[in-house]
């Protein structure tokens, strides 16, 4: 996994932290998706990552691929169609931009201003996105192995983290960070074999 996950973070510092276009006739500020694709695809493209994202039951699988290695990752977001507004396909065509919108950002730890205040004052409002998660117990094990077989102490992998930009408590460090900590380790590790 380590060649994605270093493709995913020279991605990850090419793209900007918040997407915003202005809403035409609203007040609000948001990324569309086409927005959203026109900043993304091309920085993952350039770094070999292949998007793809697709429905599966009930949720909307982003998926993330380094094209060179094979190794990747899927991010899950619930499928929302059920728009009071609209009937049919259109109410699938409004859940699945919402819900790739969405999955996307949260696969790519990238954010924008609120759309779902203006929504909800017009009585659409959309459920709240997912919030990120951040590294289990068993993450922070598996980065404490790969830390001791490269002979890093604690200082040295957080001195790793701030060369990458980690800002904060590590603690609160996003699943995309931790990712890209632990492939810096873990190519620590590499080196010294």
């Amino acid at each position: 996994m380590v060649e994605f996950y270093k493709a995913l973070l020279a991605a990850q510092q090419e793209l900007p932290v918040n997407l915003l276009k202005e809403a035409s006739g609203q007040r609000s500020k948001y990324a569309d998706l086409p927005s959203m694709l026109a900043v993304v695809r091309p920085v993952l493209n350039k770094h070999g990552l292949l998007l793809n994202q697709q429905v599966r039951g009930d949720v909307m699988v982003t998926a993330l691929t380094h094209a060179e290695s094979g190794q990747g990752e899927e991010y899950l977001f619930p499928f929302m169609a059920d728009d009071n507004r609209l009937a049919g396909a259109q109410a699938l065509g409004s859940g699945s931009s919402y819900s790739r919108r969405y999955g996307l950002m949260a696969a790519l730890a990238l954010g924008q201003d609120d759309d779902d205040g203006a929504a909800a004052s017009a009585g659409t409002a959309k459920p709240a996105p997912a919030k990120h998660t951040v590294p289990s117990k068993a993450d922070w094990d598996r980065l404490k192995e790969a830390a001791k077989a490269a002979g890093l102490d604690t200082k040295q992998v957080t001195a790793i983290a701030r060369d990458l930009d980690i800002k904060g408590k590590l603690t609160e460090m996003t699943m995309n960070e931790f990712h890209g900590l632990e492939a810096k380790v873990k190519e620590t590790t590499e080196d010294l074999g």
